[in-house]
């Protein structure tokens, strides 16, 4: 479970059902949605998309995924098919 603090750009993870809570990664101060996708984290906000969980739960290897084509765009949601993530845009 976890939860996103955009006012600081702090993410949390509860491994309790969301009873205790730990920081585990502080991002620049942007908003940010956040999706599952084949039980990996993807972060997304505007038109950039990131791959968070590195299998650590420190995210210590957090990367920018490919947006080509997603110039001036507004990503709304993600998923995920075979090897790749799609975003939903308007």
């Amino acid at each position: 479970l976890y939860a996103y603090n955009s006012f600081n750009g702090e993410l949390y993870r509860s491994d309790d059902g969301g009873f205790g809570w730990q920081r585990v990664l502080k991002m620049n101060s942007w908003r940010l949605d956040f999706s599952v996708v084949k039980g990996n984290l993807i972060a997304y906000g505007l038109s950039q998309l990131f791959w968070l969980d590195d299998g650590s739960g420190t995210f210590s290897k957090m990367r920018e995924l490919n947006n080509q084509g997603l110039n001036f765009s507004q990503i709304t949601g993600v998923v995920g098919f075979k090897d790749k993530v799609y975003a939903a845009t308007m």
